[in-house]
């Protein structure tokens, strides 16, 4: 459920506001600190006012500016126009600049950032996002056995075939990551279940790829069942080995044909 303030109309323009402010300095992107003090105008000479100001600059600094990315990240997932998605890029362990990374235009999500900066988000946070992947797919895994093995000390009946089916269902399920597809509209890319809702639309103006979209479908799915045997194949391989078999999975490489 989205935080009622997401549909705040004042919290909105305030969001909107923020938003136009990092879009002005989107090449070299703002700190919170210094997007605050260009939110509040320059400080008073009065201590007591400065006090006040200080404070205002810190709240907005602080949990305002947490709530106007929240309201912004679900505008911009909603497809809302002129919402953007703000992004941060890390100069140093201690400095952290902001940057609006793409914005709906014209019903469209995006790209909008800079190459420099866009080049440095890339490359100092591919790795973190490569290591959170990793984790994810190690932690369904995980649970996906889990449900294997649940399953199998059910007795026979419906329960046992339901979670043995989600199982099966979950296990040769694929997740297709295109950076051509993840372009169509900024997002994560589509998995085969999509393609095979669009081999069959809904809506007539789609029925013009329908045709060739059922080809990649029936292509993919005699790939999937190779994938399928393939990996039997190397989960023959890992018990031969008695360990799992450093060349399978991700940073796999050139067969060292000196160290095989």
């Amino acid at each position: 459920m989205s935080p009622s303030f997401i549909l705040d109309p004042v919290m909105q323009q305030n969001a909107l506001a923020v938003q136009a402010l990092i879009e002005t300095h989107n090449n070299t992107g703002l700190t919170r600190i210094e997007l605050a003090v260009l939110l509040e105008g320059p400080p008073p000479t009065d201590p007591q006012a400065r006090a006040q100001y200080d404070q205002r600059v810190n709240d907005q600094a602080s949990a305002g500016f947490d709530r106007v990315r929240k309201i912004c990240r679900a505008m911009f997932d909603g497809g809302f126009e002129g919402w953007g998605l703000i992004w941060h890029r890390h100069l140093g362990r201690q400095e952290i600049r902001w940057h609006v990374l793409a914005k709906v235009i014209n019903n469209f999500r995006t790209p909008i950032l800079h190459f420099f900066p866009a080049q440095h988000i890339a490359e100092t946070e591919g790795k973190e996002f490569r290591t959170r992947r990793r984790s994810a797919t190690r932690i369904e895994v995980s649970r996906l056995k889990a449900l294997e093995n649940f399953a199998h000390t059910l007795p026979d009946g419906s329960d046992r075939k339901k979670l043995l089916a989600e199982f099966t269902s979950r296990m040769n399920e694929i997740e297709i990551r295109c950076m051509r597809l993840a372009a169509l509209n900024m997002d994560s890319g589509m998995t085969l279940s999509d393609f095979r809702q669009l081999a069959t639309p809904k809506d007539r103006r789609l029925q013009l790829f329908a045709k060739q979209t059922k080809r990649y479908v029936d292509l993919q799915d005699r790939a999937n069942k190779e994938l399928h045997d393939l990996c039997d194949m190397y989960e023959a391989f890992k018990r031969i080995l008695g360990r799992d078999p450093k060349l399978i999975g991700e940073g796999a490489g050139p067969i060292d044909r000196a160290n095989p």
